[in-house]
Parts: C-alpha cells; sequence; structure tokens
C-alpha cells in the first residue's frame, strides 16, 4: 500500500511538471507574429495580449512583429525582440494589395530591439500617406538600421521620441519619396542617439522611373533635445545617384533646433560665454543644416530607477506595513499608488496604514529635477490580520453551548 501511495505521488509530480514545461514552452514564440487588419493575432497562441483590438501588449519575448492594423497600440511592456541579423524586428506597412491608407496612427513603445537588418521599419507603398505613427521609449540597439522611415508617396506628422538608439550601423534612416510628397511635421525629440556608424541619415528613395530634384530638398523635419553622442558621423545627407548612366546630386535641409532649444552634439566645440547652456556658435552640419542653438551639456534622459524592499510578496498578520524603497538619485518628488489608486506624495519611507484583509499591490514613482519619471515594479502581497483571541474563544464557547442545548432537548423529547 504504502509503495503504491507513493508511486501514485511521483506520478502526479511528474505529470504537474510537464504541465509547467509545456507551459513555458508555449509562451516562448520563436516565430514570425502578424497583427492582422482584421485585428486578429497570428498565430493565436503567441505571447500578446489585447482585449479591444486597439492595444496591443507583449507578455512574453519574441522575434519579429508584422503590424497590419493600424490605429493601434503596440506595447512591448519591456520585452525583448531579438533577432539574427536579418530582417525587420517592428514591420509596420501597409500590403501592397491592400486599400490605400491616408494615416497610419500606431504608437510603438517600451520595446528592446536587437540584432536584425533593420530594427523598426514603417514603410509606405505608392500612395499611402504615414501620418500619426509614433516610435516611443524603446531601447534599439545592435541593429545594422536602427529606425527607418520610407515611403514611395510621403509622410508626415510622425514622432521618433524618448528612444535610445546606441550601438547600430546607421541609427535613423529618413528616406523621402520620389513621388513629390512633402514630408513635413515630423518631430525627433529626447533621444539617445550614441555610438552609430551614423547617427542620423536622409536620403531620397529613387526609382527607375522616378523624378530626379533640381533644387535643395526642405525635408521639415524637426530634431531638438536630442544627444548625439560618440557617433562616427552623426549626420548623413546622400548627395550622389546614379540614374540611366547620369550621377545627380541632391541636397537636403531640415530644421535642428526649436527656435530656443537645440541638441547637444559630443562633437561641437564651441563655448558658452554667458553661462546659459547655450553655445555662442551654431552647430554647422553641412552646407545647408546647422543647429543655431546646441547645448554645451548632454541632457539627463535617466529615468530614477527604484526597489521597493518592503511590502514584499508574502502574506502579512498586520494591517499596517512599512513601505520602504531605495532610489538612484535625488529626487524633485516621490509618490505612490496602493491598489492602483490615485498617486500620494511622500518625502520618503513611510507605512501603509489601515490595510484590509485580502491582496493589495502597490507601486512608486520617483521624479528627478530633469522632469524624468521612473517607476518601480510592482510589489504584490496580502493581508490576513486574524479575528482577536477573545472574540474567537467567546464565539467558540457560544457555539459548544448552543450544540449542547440543541443536544439536551433533542434527548428530552425522547
Amino acid at each position: 500500500m504504502r509503495k503504491s501511495v507513493a508511486m501514485l505521488l511521483v506520478l502526479v509530480f511528474l505529470l504537474v511538471s510537464l504541465a509547467a514545461t509545456t507551459k513555458r514552452a508555449e509562451a516562448q514564440y520563436s516565430g514570425t507574429v502578424t497583427i492582422k487588419a482584421d485585428g486578429s493575432i497570428d498565430p493565436a497562441t503567441a505571447p500578446i495580449s489585447t482585449n479591444d483590438n486597439v492595444t496591443y501588449t507583449l507578455t512574453d519575448d519574441i522575434q519579429c512583429i508584422k503590424l497590419r492594423r493600424f490605429n493601434t497600440v503596440l506595447d512591448g511592456s519591456g520585452h525583448t525582440i531579438q533577432g539574427n541579423g536579418t530582417g525587420s524586428g517592428i514591420e509596420i506597412a501597409n500590403p501592397s494589395d491592400a486599400t490605400i491608407s491616408e494615416g497610419y496612427n500606431v504608437t510603438v513603445k517600451n520595446f528592446n530591439v536587437k540584432g536584425f537588418e533593420t530594427g523598426i521599419n514603417v514603410f509606405g507603398y505608392w500612395g499611402n500617406i504615414i501620418r500619426g505613427v509614433v516610435i516611443a521609449g524603446n531601447n534599439v540597439t545592435n541593429n545594422y538600421n536602427g529606425i527607418v522611415f520610407s515611403s514611395y508617396y510621403l509622410y508626415s506628422n510622425n514622432t521618433i521620441t524618448g528612444n535610445s538608439i546606441t550601438a547600430n550601423n546607421q541609427g535613423i534612416i529618413i528616406q523621402m519619396s520620389d513621388g513629390g510628397g512633402n514630408e513635413s511635421g515630423n518631430s525627433i525629440t529626447e533621444n539617445q542617439i550614441a555610438d552609430n556608424q551614423v547617427g542620423m541619415r536622409f536620403t531620397w528613395m529613387i526609382s527607375y522611373w522616378g523624378r530626379v530634384p533640381t533644387s535643395i530638398i526642405e525635408m521639415n523635419n524637426q530634431m531638438y533635445h536630442n544627444n548625439f553622442i560618440n557617433n562616427s558621423q552623426n549626420v548623413f545627407n546622400t548627395q550622389l545617384y546614379s540614374l540611366h548612366g547620369y550621377c545627380y546630386a541632391i541636397e537636403y535641409s531640415n530644421v535642428w533646433d526649436n527656435g530656443s532649444v537645440g541638441n547637444f552634439w559630443s562633437a561641437y566645440n564651441g563655448t558658452d560665454a554667458d553661462g546659459d547652456g547655450v553655445g555662442e556658435t551654431p552647430y554647422v552640419i553641412d552646407d545647408n543644416n546647422q543647429d543655431n542653438y546646441p547645448r554645451m551639456a548632454s541632457i539627463d534622459f535617466a529615468e530614477p530607477s527604484i526597489l521597493v524592499l518592503s511590502p514584499e510578496n508574502k502574506t502579512y498578520d498586520e494591517a499596517s506595513i512599512p513601505l520602504i524603497f531605495t532610489v538612484n538619485e535625488d529626487v524633485a518628488q516621490i509618490t505612490y499608488s496602493l491598489d492602483g489608486e490615485e498617486t500620494v506624495i511622500i518625502s520618503g519611507n513611510t507605512t501603509l496604514n489601515g490595510l484590509r484583509n485580502g491582496n493589495h499591490n502597490v507601486t512608486v514613482y520617483a521624479m528627478d529635477e530633469a522632469g524624468n519619471t521612473g517607476t518601480s515594479k510592482t510589489n504584490y502581497f496580502s493581508v490576513n490580520v486574524p479575528f482577536p483571541t477573545i472574540l474567537v474563544t467567546t464565539t467558540a464557547i457560544v457555539a459548544v453551548i448552543g450544540v449542547g442545548l440543541l443536544l439536551y432537548f433533542k434527548k428530552r423529547k425522547h
């Protein structure tokens, strides 16, 4: 009998282990995932969740994503898309056989993208207008091309902001169409563009039948409040093209400040006589491009790092629990949110009082002097405060007396 019980327990353990292993294997999807125009996810087992076919959130690392549905938000939630040196990590495009789109309106955020020919590729076939694309808060590194916008027609009012674009061959590529479209209103701000062979490249998407511009192309993209650090070449304007046996020189112009604030260039060697943090002379990129307000110091984009030490992931037998955390830098404001409620401003470690029995969670936020806000991991815990002993004892005595009386009256009836 004992042997049978032991064998049964071993079998149950093996089955549980196999189920857990199978679950983990299913979560690690290594193929291409496509979010289709109808909102469906292919394959359905891919680690991406959505409740409304508008916001799609990764729940695990993945290999690559093709986004074919517009008016959406694609949230990496800190997960990694890892490539092998080819293809695109995230591809946003309207297929050539699809209905022409007059605006993509897509946000891609919170991804780590590395190891691809192109990290994030936003592409438009003839007739499609790439408008309303936001690339924000991503870490794009160790790709041949980091972020690429290219269109056979036109694109405008797109935003690349808050990204770390590092150690790529080419950090950002803006490729203008040969269809005569107007590329304007695109904004590139608050990015760390560092340690790339080329920080930003502007180029002309020329086809066999395409027109060749005869004057300076005013692309009118606006770049300011970025860090350009230790790139072999900060900006490269592709100027020579060969078509039908002829060589053409093409020139571009863009806007490199907002009228008062420009970018930080590690290669800038100007001076700041009045101490306002802005160089006295422009940073000259080429004959048609210059930053009129180059910053003297690099811009702080780093968010404070917060580690919550208490509460821990366990059950507490008291209703007051210390909220203890560390922050890696001096900050201007600290707040916390308990159970998803409105944030509460605090000056440092504090105590969470009056906690009811049940499950809870707490998140701490910290904003530094530069306005960067860091968010801690959410700590989950529970509270189970026992009833007072005297109450439990009294209840037990009452219950015993009640049972005794019930038995007594039953016997009297017999």
